[in-house]
């Protein structure tokens, strides 16, 4: 019985040890090894890529050709595929399943090409950058393009421009039609200059006209004369490229800017029109005629105490009693910035040109009207403006350009602020001179040095 025992267990055991060896041998890698040719010739692709991919077409393992076409590559599966593929070759596919040799030979992927089409780029100047391409320009700039603004009712640049790029400044001196801005391209860094920036019409600086000052709200703004319908871009230099270029005249910032020219086209003619309706801003709280008789009353008490106000105090105007002399005119509840602004006020903008050219010969001839009333009475601008471009070619190094511009500008002003002194003007005093009985005359009324506002 012994002797069967373990007649038996050695047989289990010698199953098992075949079983787990038989078991370690499918378990081990495959290599597939082989070469990779040309079809013309048979000479060797080194570098070409050889892929093991499964299934699902993912790739899993991969390795490239040596010098002499040679590949080896441990494979993870016998049922996934070898791909072979290179540059300007068609790619093969091969099974692996009981292969361990597997040679290619590659052939040509020639594609023969309909059409080579080459293209080039001129690059002329751009804000004074001869032959830099805008995106390799490495200054401090931002460019505006005119067609993005085309539906804004402005009549100058300046009003454009504000708030259209980053570190310029721009504020509005007065209301006014026309009227002077302050503009400042990030800070001023020029001592002689102030902050006013350089501005360039098509390549040549831009002179102030002699009646321009920016800093009184009464004078011309700088760039009046300029019609916003001419102008293609505007170039902002911000950092010193500008006073590289430009010199010392550039020091607070340099804009830009670039008429429309002409183009290789059929004439073409243009006309816009633009009708505005401006209202003017609602009414803001201001103190009435009684409210600012108690307001100066118990200024002047907690100033002299409650005594009684001196005698020749012109406040004492504000109390006289009814039949007094000037008592009319001292007691009357006028809202004065109603009797200064108009109820509504309308802007006419019309614009025409004529664009066209050939090979040789491009123009471009515009003008533009401008009618706009003012916020306050009194006040408003006209403006006539005609450009004429004409640029023409001799041969392809030698160019003619001529630039003709005319404009007449005529701005209507009130003899001072009007805008602030009707905020600032006492509520009791009334626009015409009062008779004894209240009954206004064709006299302004006018305090004297005597009087208060």
């Amino acid at each position: 019985m012994t002797t069967i025992v373990k007649k038996y267990f050695g047989t289990a055991i010698t199953v098992m040890v075949l079983l787990f060896t038989t078991y370690q041998l499918s378990a081990q890698t495959v290599t597939v090894r082989g070469r990779v040719t040309e079809a013309n010739g048979g000479k060797p692709i080194p570098g070409l890529t050889v892929t093991e991919k499964n299934k699902e077409n993912r790739v899993v393992n991969g390795v490239v050709t040596d010098i002499n076409g040679n590949y080896q590559l441990a494979i993870t599966d016998v049922n996934d595929s070898l791909y072979f593929s290179q540059i300007g070759l068609k790619a093969q596919v091969r099974a692996i399943k009981t292969q361990r040799v597997i040679n290619v030979v590659m052939e040509e992927d020639a594609k023969a090409l309909n059409e080579v089409l080459v293209t080039s780029e001129r690059i002329g100047n751009v804000g004074g950058f001869l032959g830099v391409k805008p995106r390799d320009r490495t200054d401090a700039h931002t460019t505006i393009n005119m067609k993005d603004l085309e539906d804004i009712p402005a009549t100058s640049i300046d009003q454009i421009l504000e708030g259209k790029a980053s570190g310029l400044l721009i504020s509005m001196n007065s209301g006014n039609p026309g009227s002077g801005s302050s503009i400042q391209i990030r800070n001023s860094v020029s001592v002689g200059l102030g902050t006013k920036p350089l501005i360039v019409v098509d390549d040549v600086p831009f002179k102030s006209q002699a009646n321009v000052d920016v800093n009184n709200p009464d004078a011309l703004s700088e760039l009046v004369s300029i019609s916003p319908n001419d102008i293609a871009s505007i170039d902002i230099l911000k950092d010193a490229a500008a006073t590289a270029l430009y010199g010392s005249d550039g020091a607070n910032g340099v804009i830009l800017i670039t008429t429309k020219r002409g183009d290789n086209m059929k004439p073409r003619i243009n006309f816009n029109s633009t009708l505005s309706l401006k209202k003017p801003q609602a009414p803001f709280p201001l103190l009435d005629g009684n409210e600012y008789k108690t307001m100066i009353l118990e200024g002047y008490q907690n100033r002299y105490g409650t005594t009684g106000l001196p005698a020749t105090d012109v406040v004492n105007n504000l109390f006289l009693l009814p039949g007094a002399l000037d008592y009319e005119n001292y007691n009357n509840d006028t809202y004065w910035p109603g009797e200064v602004t108009m109820s509504e006020a309308l802007l006419q903008n019309y614009t025409a040109s004529i664009v066209g050219g050939g090979e040789s010969a491009k123009y471009n001839v515009s003008l533009g009207y401008v009618n706009e009333v003012g916020p306050t009475k009194g006040t408003g601008l006209r403006r006539m403006t005609g450009r004429f471009n004409f640029d023409y070619r001799i041969s392809n190094k030698l160019s003619f350009a001529s630039d003709i511009a005319l404009a007449d500008n005529k701005k209507t002003n009130n003899y001072d602020n009007v805008g602030n002194i009707s905020i600032t003007k006492s509520p009791v005093l009334p626009v015409f001179t009062q008779d004894g009985f209240g009954n206004s005359l064709s006299t302004y009324f006018i305090p004297g040095n005597t009087g208060f506002q």
